[in-house]
């Protein structure tokens, strides 16, 4: 059997202590378009693994002995050693050291040049000096792109890379099934909850639609995010990214219509971190996109039509969640705005008057606005003079030195929210902190979630400039703020961190940082955002 001939690109020699380490390096091989044998892939129960191994040696143009402490001890590992210098003096195997850990070298392998593994940092250097070593080719002379010639070539290679990712997996797709309802979503579906297994984190952009949601809930209850995006009908790309370098790119045929799907019939798969960082880029752009849904705010757009038209008993078993938590879903539930900012940056200001101007339509039943200010300042004044909890400031006002005040002070507007709240109600719920992503959590766990989340920017000068005008007008306003307190627990935040991240979707900062009065004009803004938001969740 001549070279060209030999199935495999490679066969890996290791000990069995170092088997995890030898499936990540095969995966990620198999992402460079190499084939790997394996013993565990290989060896078939019932095979003798004598003339497995010989038969694998024989069918590959190279081994990659992992040399480690434990494999210089390995018995078998010294078999296929052996065997493999005699195939090497015989010129039908290139053999190529691998070092893993700390040993020393043996006899015919000293004088060979190995592939250094010994740091984890350095490991995809390792693969790219490993891949020179197959194939005869540097990476930098390694083509970018290899077109997959089928459609399980393709779901193989996204497959292989995600198991092989060591960061973040990316998925941008027009499908999701759930694990029983099609081969090719058992396959993809196991990779990636495995990858959780391995806490890599992995995030899914889908088109929306019923038939997405068993899968999509399947894959979160593993861990996995997942949004529903309307744009993603008529994409005609689909794409996967790993490790911010492995990207595999499905297209197909246009399709006329979101009712017209057709399977992706090309399939390419790139290394190049340029393109995984465009690709990148244009996922995080869409993910916070204010029309991307959560599958709880999907849920609640599409269950009253879908239930009108099936069984709430066929619903609960497709979702695979109970009636109880489906009849949830379908009552209307109330509009939670959070109106966030420093003191000064026009919150009661914008939220009386959104309220007002939504009030003159028929878009909700009633508006309420709330805040923790009127509970922060009736316990400051009831507290006993020493109270460590607060400390008098200038004009009237007070420090908060016990910061758990402030999440005792959230609890109870989320106390104020659940028992006010009833179907189709606006609730406008104010309040500034240091930490927007701790008070969201503390909120969550009790009860309110926010639909729409809308940060008024201001800088700290201007809300300084502004507090010191509700010091002078003392006797009709009473937001006044200590302007120590202004400093020291408002002068920075976390809503940049929040804006980025993604915990937190339907969060947006609009600027209100005009002369010293707030703009309601910004009003306009917010509404039209709010009603937007409200048509998503079919209202």
């Amino acid at each position: 059997m001549t070279s060209k001939e030999k199935p495999y690109d490679v066969f890996l020699s290791h000990n069995s202590a170092d088997k995890p380490w030898a499936c990540r390096l095969k995966a990620t091989l198999q992402t460079h378009g190499l084939k790997v044998w394996l013993d565990k892939d290989e060896i078939r129960p019932g095979d003798l693994f004598v003339t497995a191994l010989e038969q694998g040696l024989c069918e590959s143009r190279a081994v990659a002995l992992v040399v480690s402490p434990d494999a210089i001890q390995s018995g078998w590992v010294n078999e296929e050693y052996s065997r493999a210098i005699a195939l090497a003096v015989q010129g039908e195997l290139h053999l190529i050291p691998l070092l893993l850990r700390d040993a020393e070298l043996p006899g015919f392998l000293a004088s060979r040049n190995w592939v250094d593994f010994r740091n984890d940092d350095l490991f995809d250097d390792g693969v790219d000096s490993l891949v020179w070593g197959i194939t005869g080719k540097k990476a930098n002379e390694t083509p970018g792109s290899t077109e997959l010639r089928d459609r399980e070539s393709y779901i193989d290679g996204c497959a292989r890379m995600i198991h092989a990712a060591r960061a973040e997996i990316i998925l941008s797709t027009n499908k999701l099934h759930k694990s029983t309802e099609r081969p090719e979503a058992r396959v993809i579906n196991k990779a990636l909850v495995d990858a959780r297994k391995r806490d890599i984190p992995a995030r899914i952009l889908v088109a929306d639609g019923y038939d997405r949601l068993p899968g999509a809930i399947e894959l979160e209850n593993r861990g996995i995010e997942v949004r529903f995006q309307t744009s993603q009908h008529l994409s005609d790309a689909s794409y996967l990214c790993v490790d911010s370098e492995h990207v595999i790119i499905a297209t197909r045929g246009v399709s006329p219509s979101s009712q017209d799907y057709r399977h992706s019939d090309s399939w390419v798969q790139f290394r190049s971190a340029r393109l995984a960082s465009m690709l990148r880029e244009d996922f995080e752009t869409r993910w916070r996109s204010c029309s991307t849904r959560t599958s709880s705010q999907h849920l609640r757009e599409l269950l009253p039509s879908v239930v009108t038209d099936s069984t709430l008993d066929e619903v609960s078993n497709d979702l695979e969640i109970s009636r109880e938590l489906i009849q949830r879903y379908l009552k209307q539930m109330p509009m939670i705005v959070f109106l966030l900012g420093r003191p000064g940056s026009g919150k009661t200001t914008i939220g009386d008057a959104m309220i007002r101007q939504l009030s003159a339509t028929s878009t909700f039943r009633r508006g309420i606005r709330l805040s923790d200010l009127p509970f922060i300042r009736n316990t400051v004044l009831r507290a006993t003079p020493g109270d460590p909890r607060f400390e008098p400031a200038e004009n009237g006002g007070f420090l908060i030195r016990d910061t758990a005040f402030y999440e005792e002070a959230l609890r109870d507007l989320a106390r104020q929210t659940v028992m006010q709240a009833r179907a189709n109600d606006l609730l406008v719920l104010e309040f500034a902190r240091q930490s927007y992503g701790e008070a969201f959590r503390v909120l969550a766990e009790n009860g309110v979630i926010h639909g729409l989340a809308v940060y008024l920017d201001v800088s700290l000068q201007t809300a300084l400039k502004r507090n010191r005008m509700r010091a002078a007008r003392r006797g009709t306003d009473d937001h006044y703020v200590a302007e120590r307190e202004m400093i020291e627990t408002f002068g920075q935040d976390d809503i940049s961190q929040i804006l980025k991240g993604n915990q937190w979707e339907n969060v947006i900062r609009i600027e209100n940082d005009v002369d010293l009065v707030p703009e309601v004009t910004k009003v306009s803004e917010i509404i039209e955002i709010i009603k937007q938001t409200l048509r998503w969740h079919g209202r």
